[in-house]
C-alpha cells in the first residue's frame, strides 16, 4: 500500500517509472534543486518506492512532503555507490542525513612524507599527495599537546624553508636545544631524517610495539658501530615512549588480540570512537552529530561509520559497533577495499570487547553531560519550538555615547559557556552610526552573516540561535537582514529591559508579538541575561578602548 493522499505525492510517485532497477545513489531535492537527502540502493526503483509505503517512518513522510524532484546517479557497484553517497553527503550536507556538526572545523596532523625532509603541521583538508594524515581530531587542544610531545621526543623540523643541505651553513637554535637535527646544515642525511618521520607516523598510529622494536634494533646497531651519541639519543627517546605507554590503559592482553581496533558507537547526538592499538587504549575522538528527527539508531550508526571512515585514511583491522548496522556487509567491503585487507565489523561482542562498548557508551554519556545538553538548553529548545538543542548561541549588542564611536559586539556561547576566542568586535561604519540602534543592528548582523554564507573564514560555524539586545524593533531589524540574505533556518530572539521599575526582562521571538511568559526566577531567563550581559560588557570594553586611543 502506498501513500497517495495528495497531488504532490502523486506527482512524485509517477516519477518512479523513470528510475532504473540498478545500483546507484538517489537524491531527494526541493523546488530549488537543493539536496534534502542522499541514499544508496542496490535497486534504485525498489528502494525509492519503499518511501511511499503507508507504514513508513517520520523522515520518509517529511521527505515526501518537502521534495519536488527525485534524482539518481547510476554506479557500477555497491561499493562505488557507498563512496559516492559519502562524498555527496560531505559536500552538500543534506537536511535529512545524519551530519557531523561543524564538520569543517576538524583538523588533521600532516607529515609531509612526499618531501625530502618532512615537516609536521596542522591542516583542515586531506589530499592525495603522498603525505601521511592523522585525524580527524575533535579536541584541538589535545592534538596540540600531542604535537608538542612529539617535538620533544622526535627532532623533526618546524621551519617552512626548502631544504638544500650545505655543510657551510650554521644550524639554528632548534638544533642546539635538540629540537631539530639540522638537515639544512647537513647534520643528517635524507634517509636518516626519513626514519625520524616514519617513527612519528608509527607513534601517531599507536603502533608502539613496532616502534620500540625498530628503535631498539637501531640503537644496538649504532652502539656496535661506536656511534654512541646517536645510540644515546635513541635510548632517551625509548625511555620517553615507554613512559607514555605506562600511562595508556591496558584493555586486553590476549594472544588473539588484533593489532588495531576501533570501538564506535552513538549515544543521543554524540558519536564516539575509541582507539585501541596493541591492546592499549591510545585515545578517543567524539563528534557532535546533527541527527534528523525520527532517525533509526541503526541508520544513524551506519551513516556515522561511513562518514567517519570516509575521512580517516588508516582503517583498523576490526571495528566493534555493539549492534548490527544498516548496510553492514557493503560497508565491510568498502572499508576492506580502502584498507587493502579484510576488515571485520563485530556487532555482537563478548568478553573484553563487550566491555569496550560499555566504556564507549559511558564516555558518550559523560561527554553529553559535559557538552552542556543541560536543563536550560533543553528548556530553550522546548520553549522556542526549535528543531534541535541550541548548542551554539551568538548574541549582539550595540554601544555608543552621544552618537560617537558606535561599536557592535558579538559573543558566542557553546553549550551554555562563553567561547571568548570566537568573540568579534564591529566598528559601525554606515549612515546609522551612533544615531539609530535598529540601523546599527542591521549593519552588524549583515556583516556577520554575509561572512557565514560566503564562508570567508575556514572555521566559520553557523549558530543554532541568534539573540540581539533590544526589543521588537531590534528583532525586526535582524529578521529583515536574515530575509534579505535568504537565511531561514536560524531562529532569532531579542532581550529587552523591563517596562516597569521592578519588572522582568522580556524575551521576544519572531513567531509571537507578545514576549515569552518567563518568570524572574526562570533558569532560561538567567542564561539569556548572562549572555546579554557578556555581550554588553564586551561592547563597552571595545568602546572604552577606542575612546582611550582618541584621547591619547
Amino acid at each position: 500500500m502506498y501513500i497517495m493522499k495528495d497531488t504532490h505525492t502523486q506527482s512524485l510517485f509517477s516519477s518512479l517509472s523513470l528510475l532504473p532497477d540498478t545500483t546507484g545513489v538517489y537524491l531527494f531535492k526541493d523546488t530549488n534543486g537543493t539536496i534534502l537527502y542522499v541514499g544508496k540502493a542496490l535497486s534504485l526503483i525498489k528502494r525509492v518506492r519503499s518511501y511511499f509505503s503507508e507504514t513508513n517512518d517520520w523522515k520518509a513522510k517529511q521527505l515526501l512532503r518537502n521534495a519536488a524532484i527525485i534524482d539518481y546517479i547510476i554506479t557500477s557497484s555497491e561499493n562505488e555507490a557507498l563512496i559516492l553517497e559519502c562524498s555527496l553527503i560531505k559536500t552538500h550536507r543534506p537536511k535529512y542525513n545524519v551530519l557531523f556538526k561543524d564538520d569543517k572545523a576538524y583538523p588533521y596532523i600532516k607529515i609531509t612524507l612526499n618531501e625530502d625532509y618532512p615537516r609536521m603541521f596542522v591542516v583542515r583538508k586531506t589530499l592525495s599527495d603522498g603525505a601521511a594524515y592523522f585525524g580527524p581530531y575533535t579536541d584541538t587542544s589535545a592534538m596540540r599537546r600531542t604535537m608538542r610531545l612529539i617535538r620533544e621526543i622526535f627532532p623533526i623540523r618546524d621551519c617552512r624553508q626548502v631544504i638544500k643541505p650545505s655543510s657551510s651553513r650554521s644550524p639554528c637554535l632548534n638544533y642546539h636545544i635538540k629540537r631539530c637535527v639540522a638537515p639544512c646544515a647537513n647534520q643528517i642525511d635524507r634517509e636518516g631524517y626519513h626514519k625520524i618521520a616514519r617513527d612519528i607516523c608509527l607513534f601517531l598510529e599507536g603502533k608502539m610495539d613496532n616502534l620500540i622494536a625498530d628503535m631498539t634494533t637501531r640503537m644496538k646497531i649504532e652502539a656496535s658501530l661506536l656511534r654512541f651519541e646517536q645510540a644515546t639519543i635513541l635510548k632517551n627517546q625509548l625511555k620517553d615512549i615507554e613512559k607514555i605507554m605506562e600511562r595508556q590503559r591496558v584493555v586486553m592482553q590476549t594472544p588473539d588480540c588484533p593489532v588495531s581496533i576501533d570501538v564506535i558507537t552513538v549515544y543521543e547526538n554524540i558519536g564516539i570512537v575509541l582507539l585501541v592499538r596493541s591492546g592499549r587504549m591510545i585515545g578517543q575522538e567524539h563528534f557532535i552529530l546533527n541527527v534528523p528527527e525520527g532517525e533509526m539508531l541503526s541508520e544513524t550508526m551506519a551513516t556515522f561509520v561511513k562518514q567517519y571512515y570516509y575521512r580517516v585514511l588508516a582503517i583498523p583491522q576490526e571495528i566493534i559497533t555493539g549492534r548490527r548496522i544498516d548496510d553492514q556487509e557493503a560497508i565491510i567491503e568498502m572499508l576492506s577495499e580502502k584498507a587493502g585487507k579484510r576488515v571485520r565489523i563485530t556487532a555482537s561482542p563478548r568478553g573484553y570487547k563487550k566491555g569496550l562498548v560499555e566504556i564507549a557508551m559511558h564516555n558518550a554519556e559523560s561527554i553529553l553531560r559535559q557538552q552542556g545538553v543541560c536543563l536550560e538548553l533543553s528548556e530553550i529548545k522546548t520553549l522556542l519550538h526549535l528543531k534541535k538543542i541550541p548548542s551554539r548561541i551568538e548574541a549582539f549588542d550595540i554601544s555608543s555615547i552621544s552618537g560617537s564611536m558606535a561599536v557592535g559586539s558579538m559573543v558566542v556561547f557553546v553549550n551554555g559557556k562563553p567561547q571568548k576566542s570566537e568573540y568579534r568586535r564591529f566598528k559601525i561604519k554606515g549612515k546609522f552610526a551612533g544615531h539609530d540602534d535598529t540601523g546599527m543592528i542591521e549593519e552588524v548582523i549583515t556583516r556577520r552573516y554575509q561572512m557565514v554564507l560566503t564562508e570567508l573564514t575556514e572555521n566559520m560555524q553557523q549558530p543554532d540561535l541568534v539573540m540581539v539586545d533590544g526589543g521588537r524593533g531590534q528583532l525586526n531589524a535582524a529578521a529583515k537582514v536574515f530575509a534579505l540574505l535568504g537565511i531561514q533556518e536560524i531562529p532569532l530572539i531579542s532581550i529587552a529591559k523591563p517596562q516597569k521599575k521592578n519588572g522582568t526582562d522580556r524575551i521576544f521571538t519572531t513567531d509571537f508579538h507578545d514576549p515569552l511568559p518567563l518568570q524572574s526566577d526562570s533558569n532560561v531567563l538567567h542564561l539569556f541575561q548572562h549572555i546579554r550581559n557578556e555581550a554588553h560588557r564586551f561592547a563597552i570594553s571595545y568602546h572604552r578602548r577606542l575612546r582611550e586611543k582618541q584621547i591619547g
